[in-house]
């Protein structure tokens, strides 16, 4: 019990629900409060008696709106700073594959294992490029599912880079989606490019004709 408890006092994600959620209350409360005063302030102004379940239900409707608002608000940042991060490790995946496909005796391989005592502390490894399967001798322990780029010389083999299976995952999202992104501006840029083209063999048509008219009409 006492270590489930360690666990989520280091939780990142339980301190980052308990930041959402403070954030989210101060939002709702402060908006029901403000609509509730300028409600009253209105009422006054206008010579009425404060409708408390009027102000009440108004409140509620403003806070709840002012939450959501928040609440969309904080997910979109999340969004963008995740992906601000994930665009940063992509030259790594990069490079990882590069290296695995041009320098000799490099390897890039995801670890699908954690260490085995009975094949020696070994890891099960599948190889990206080839797709083969097999154990493998690291100098270092890696979480299950990481990916690692490795050179073997006469010592064993030597780590180049590596990053988590969860990361890896996510730069080939980054990668792929930034490759769509680029493919579609080529598709609009040679779709300008036919269209003006197009529109300059529309007005030379038109300027022969205009000339063709005027050389008939003398």
């Amino acid at each position: 019990m006492l270590r489930i408890f360690a666990r989520l006092m280091v939780s990142r994600w339980l301190w980052l629900s308990i930041g959402v959620a403070a954030a989210v209350t101060v939002v709702f409360t402060l908006a029901a409060v403000a609509a509730i005063v300028a409600g009253v302030l209105l009422d006054r102004a206008v010579g009425r008696e404060p409708d408390v379940e009027r102000l009440t239900a108004i409140a509620l409707i403003v806070g709840l709106l002012a939450a959501t608002a928040a609440l969309v608000g904080l997910a979109v940042l999340a969004v963008v700073r995740r992906r601000g991060r994930v665009r940063r490790w992509v030259p790594l995946r990069e490079q990882m594959l590069h290296n695995a496909a041009t320098l000799p005796a490099t390897y890039l391989v995801q670890i699908s294992s954690r260490p085995q005592g009975s094949v020696g502390g070994w890891v099960q490894a599948v190889d990206l490029v080839s797709g083969g399967c097999g154990h493998l001798g690291l100098p270092a322990s890696y979480p299950t599912g990481s990916v690692v780029c490795f050179s073997i010389d006469a010592r064993g083999p030597a780590v180049r880079a590596w990053m988590t299976g969860a990361m890896w995952a996510a730069t080939a999202r980054e990668a792929a989606r930034a490759e769509r992104d680029v493919s579609r501006e080529r598709r609009l840029g040679r779709r300008a490019e036919q269209a003006r083209l197009s529109a300059s063999a529309d007005q030379v048509v038109a300027e022969a004709e205009r000339i063709v008219r005027h050389s008939a009409q003398r």
